[in-house]
């Protein structure tokens, strides 16, 4: 081994595990969040909303719960002594990481550009737009 040479040790650090922790908690209240009007009715074979059966919100939700399970995995890899295995994912994760990013800014713009729901036949000057 070289001088610049970096060894990891698997020395756990009691903040260690809130790394591995934090995703699972945000995982935990994003589905609780969204259960109502999204996980919920995907489970129940209730329709959804037409704001939230875009395709675009299907990709986001996979995506985004995707991440939060990489980063409790990464955590678990280097809590568990794979240091080894973490740094080798490590760069792939990064260009997932990226990758969701992009996508999300582009979803946004797609589904900021919709009306939350359909414009009402009444006469009324602006329309009503309501996010309940």
């Amino acid at each position: 081994m070289g001088k610049d040479t970096f060894v990891a040790t698997a020395t756990l650090r009691p903040r260690s595990r809130l790394f591995l922790i934090l995703p699972l908690a945000m995982a935990v209240a994003a589905i609780a969040g969204f259960w109502p009007r999204y996980y919920g009715r995907l489970a129940t074979g209730v329709p959804l909303d037409p704001w939230f059966a875009h395709p675009l919100v299907h990709i986001h939700a996979a995506l985004f719960l995707g991440w939060l399970a990489i980063v409790a995995a990464q955590s678990a890899l280097a809590i568990g002594g794979r240091v080894d295995l973490h740094r080798r994912f490590g760069n792939y994760l990064f260009a997932y990481g990226a990758c969701s990013i992009v996508f999300m800014m582009w979803a946004v713009m797609v589904l900021a550009s919709r009306p939350l729901q359909p414009a009402s036949s009444s006469s009324s000057s602006s329309p009503a737009r309501s996010r309940a």
